[in-house]
């Protein structure tokens, strides 16, 4: 009986072949039988080859179980297991004794030698065998993996200066752990500026000493199947929440731990300061003091010393985002006398301005850092309208990226830094959208014929955090996927609630309760579950910080 060779054959260059089986069916006696024992002369010959080099079969598989049923699935003979050969060496099992009819012919690789636990890779053919003649069919068995995942023991994020442990796993339809040989696993990481990347097989360790986001992509070799991931380094969340109170009488600033203990006061002035923004790195805080009848901006220390003003000009400055390496602060502005607010950055400590727009009665406001620092979205009122515009953090290469006539605001980077979610009055009402920050793909998320606003995305990437404006003067905290799906109103009064963000890890949730005008701090779970009341003052408690910017913007 002679076999068709298996490397040449046409199917053994799949794509998606993991295994190649030639079978060969003919007949076991001689023509002069008759009666019973002619109707079971038919045989089956299996030949398989473990090709190295084409790794058609899984590496890491030890076994390969084979069954033949009749065309009812009836199980003709016992299931027959051949152990993996030496690489490159081919096996051949016999069976005899068959029946001439239609057959299935179904093979199945397992990582152990006795063809036992969850398959990796499976094949079914069929075959008709006759009785004097040879019949050859060509199996082809495909992988089992219907998709990989990036296990990590906790979230995907980890205290910068810290590690994160990843693992690698493979799932079929139903479910069930699919063992893969560890050659076969394949890491990559996006960022590998900010990030230190470790992969072994299935595992792999990411380390950074900065505050910085990154994808990591797993592939298996085999199957094809790919996953990706957000990954991000933060502060720790045992860092100070900043916050504004009048609790002494006029409105200063404070920090208090994240359990809202310790609080502590940190400006003591005969004006007000507020509208605070903690550095990404935790070291510094910009705020709007008031030293005389015009705003400026003011640094100090997270525990309240070196308080410098770093504007001290005749006009009105005012704080609104750290760059994302702590090293600039960018700023709104009337210093240029052209009848509006413009945008400039300028270090931390007031030197090295850097004019980004230059209009004529026109306000810019809202400038926010992309997550590599490189530009800068704002909103301006030129044109008679609100829109957003886009512009290089050396104030090259401005860019509008909305042009519809009703207002666009509250533009903020998503964590990779590709896509920009805003709000819109486009559609009668206050609605969320996103755009590529070029402006394309603008795509509203929410439809609820209610004010939504504030927008800001996880650290992750994956959920947006807003308000939503349910009747006069009751807004309530609302997150959401990214894509707008799997909506959730995480708090349900009829009060005013504003101005969420999240924390450093991404796994709270802080906002601001306002009931007669008195606000309070308050902390949630992702879910709304496990509310803690921060602040509990007589007094008023608003603008808190806990990351790098603001999602909200109010001049003096």
């Amino acid at each position: 009986m002679k076999l068709r060779p298996l490397l040449s054959a046409p199917w053994a260059i799949s794509l998606v072949s993991l295994a190649s089986l030639t079978v060969a069916a003919g007949c076991g006696g001689s023509s002069s039988k008759t009666g019973a024992e002619a109707t079971r002369s038919a045989s089956v010959s299996l030949s398989i080859r473990w090709p190295e080099q084409t790794r058609l079969i899984p590496v890491g598989a030890q076994s390969i179980a084979i069954e033949l049923r009749d065309s009812a699935g009836a199980l003709l003979l016992p299931l027959r297991v051949i152990p993996r050969p030496t690489s490159g060496s081919t096996s051949t099992v016999v069976f005899n004794n068959l029946s001439r009819g239609d057959i299935v012919i179904k093979a199945s690789a397992y990582p152990t030698t006795t063809g036992t636990g969850v398959a990796q890779a499976r094949g079914t053919v069929g075959a008709t065998l006759v009785s004097g003649q040879t019949t050859a069919a060509a199996l082809t068995m495909d992988s089992t993996i219907d998709r990989v995942e990036i296990y990590s023991p906790g979230p995907l994020s980890f205290t910068k200066g810290g590690r994160l442990d990843l693992f690698a796993i493979a799932y079929n339809s139903a479910g069930e752990s699919v063992f893969v040989d560890n050659s076969q696993w394949e890491w990559s990481i996006s960022n590998g500026t900010d990030f230190l990347f470790y992969p072994s097989g299935d595992y792999a360790a990411v380390e950074s000493n900065a505050i910085a986001f990154t994808y990591i992509t797993l592939r298996d070799k085999e199957s094809g199947k790919t996953t990706t991931v957000p990954v991000f380094s933060h502060r720790t969340n045992s860092e100070k929440i900043i916050f504004t109170s009048n609790r002494d009488g006029d409105e200063e600033i404070y920090s208090m731990s994240a359990d809202g203990s310790g609080v502590q006061r940190l400006t003591s002035t005969a004006n007000r300061d507020d509208l605070s923004i903690l550095s990404p790195d935790g070291s510094k805080i910009a705020y709007a003091c008031q030293p005389s009848s015009d705003g400026e901006v003011c640094m100090m220390n997270t525990d309240g010393s070196g308080q410098v003003n770093i504007t001290n000009t005749a006009f009105n400055d005012q704080p609104f985002s750290f760059s994302p390496d702590s090293k600039k602060v960018a700023i709104m502005t009337n210093r240029y006398l052209t009848g509006g607010y413009e945008i400039a950055t300028m270090n931390l400590d007031g030197t090295g301005v850097t004019r980004l727009t230059n209009n004529t009665n026109i306000d810019d406001a809202a400038p926010m850092f992309s997550p590599d620092g490189k530009k800068i979205v704002f909103t301006s009122k030129r044109n008679n309208n609100t829109d957003i515009y886009i512009v290089n953090a050396d104030g090259t290469g401005e860019n509008r990226l909305t042009t519809d006539p009703k207002f666009d605001e509250s533009p903020m980077f998503s964590p990779d830094g590709k896509k920009i979610v805003f709000t819109s009055f486009r559609n009668t009402y206050n609605e969320i959208y996103t755009m590529n920050i070029d402006g394309t793909n603008q795509t509203r998320l929410t439809n609820a014929n209610e004010g939504n606003y504030n927008p800001i995305f996880s650290p992750d990437g994956k959920k947006i955090l807003f308000v939503r404006l349910y009747y006069l003067f009751s807004r309530d905290i609302c997150i959401m996927d990214a894509d707008g799906s799997n909506f959730k109103r995480l708090t349900n009064n009829s009060i005013e609630e504003t101005r969420p963000t999240f924390s450093p890890d991404g796994q709270s949730i802080l906002f601001e309760s306002y009931t007669a005008g008195k606000g309070e701090l308050y902390k949630m779970n992702l879910d709304g579950t496990g509310l803690i009341n921060l602040t509990n003052n007589p007094a008023s408690d608003s603008y808190s910080s806990w990351l790098g910017s603001r999602n909200d913007y109010n001049l003096f």
